[in-house]
């Protein structure tokens, strides 16, 4: 069934899925398993945790979940420091606050500290009309090293490797915003350590 979904593109319809010998018993387990979802009622299907529908993924969960900001591997994958895309868009809340949202596709929901949760949550036009909230990269940075044991170590050192190769990352202002995001957070040393022991 994978090898039959991997021949048809991030956006298909069910007569497309039909010719690659799909059926929609077959369509419905694969929603079921998330693999697949539909943003509305009808014979269109996304895949999920595909790179190009990775912008509308990210608007149609934080639209889900008001206040909500896109976070961790769903911000690492935005901001480029991460070829995967998770199959399940990893937004955050203040924590104490609802995680209860109206959701079209598979999303984990993270609960952060409330008395941090805005620094660097940005707002990003991930297309014409659409706005999303999405912590900048150095709050995604910061997270990613914070909560590696989450997302994965290997996950983590490689958005640091992708960083630091960055020329355009390497100026002394752009050290300075993340160091300061971290000191903020109160894990400077953390992301310091992480950062220095990463080649």
């Amino acid at each position: 069934m994978t090898k039959d979904l991997s021949r048809l593109t991030a956006q298909f319809f069910l007569a497309e899925a039909e010719a690659v010998g799909l059926t929609v018993r077959d369509l419905g387990d694969l929603v079921d398993q998330g693999e697949v979802f539909q943003r509305e009622p009808g014979d269109r299907y996304f895949k999920t945790g595909d790179r190009e529908t990775l912008w509308l993924d990210i608007w149609d969960a934080t639209s889900g979940l008001p206040g909500s900001v896109a976070c961790l591997e769903s911000a690492l994958a935005w901001h480029g420091f991460a070829d995967a895309v998770p199959k399940r868009v990893q937004i955050a809340v203040p924590r104490g606050t609802t995680r209860e949202g109206r959701f079209r596709l598979p999303v984990v929901v993270f609960e952060y500290d409330p008395r941090t949760f805005d620094i660097g949550a940005r707002w990003h036009e991930v297309n014409r009309g659409c706005d999303a909230m999405i912590y900048d990269r150095y709050r995604t940075l910061v997270d990613a090293v914070v909560h590696r044991d989450r997302i994965g170590e290997d996950v983590v050192r490689e958005a640091v490797r992708r960083y630091k190769a960055n020329p355009a990352l390497r100026h002394e202002s752009d050290k300075r915003d993340l160091t300061r995001t971290a000191l903020v957070l109160d894990v400077e040393r953390q992301v310091s350590e992480f950062f220095a022991s990463t080649p």
